[in-house]
């Protein structure tokens, strides 16, 4: 589940106290069983709902920080710094997994084109 994996996502609701400190257990997993630069993005979601917050943002900022982890608030109802935490989460990967990636040229992918009959 864990092995090769070169990036993580991990959401939990700001509503719900539980799923922020559950965190840590999926943090636990990932360093026993994952690549030791392995990236991680922490999500605080409905954050529109402020009156029902149970995690402070510098609750949720401070946990990211010390775990060395990106980390956003977001909505999905009012689409409130999702685009940004993916851009963002996505640039953070790019440099350090740039060689591993395939790249096909055109001209390469020509040459791979098989010929019929």
């Amino acid at each position: 589940m864990y092995r090769r994996v070169d990036s993580y996502i991990l959401v939990y609701d700001i509503t719900n106290k539980y799923s922020f400190e559950y965190l840590g257990e999926y943090i636990k997993k990932i360093k026993d069983n994952s690549k030791k630069n392995a990236k991680v993005l922490i999500l605080g979601h409905k954050s529109d709902y402020e009156d029902k917050r149970e995690v402070s943002k510098k609750e949720g900022s401070d946990f990211a920080n010390l775990n060395n982890f990106l980390f956003f608030e977001t909505s999905s109802l009012q689409n409130l710094e999702i685009i940004e935490a993916f851009e963002q989460f996505i640039d953070s990967i790019k440099p350090e997994h740039l060689d591993n990636n395939l790249i096909l040229t055109e001209e390469k992918l020509k040459k791979r084109k098989k010929k019929c009959c």
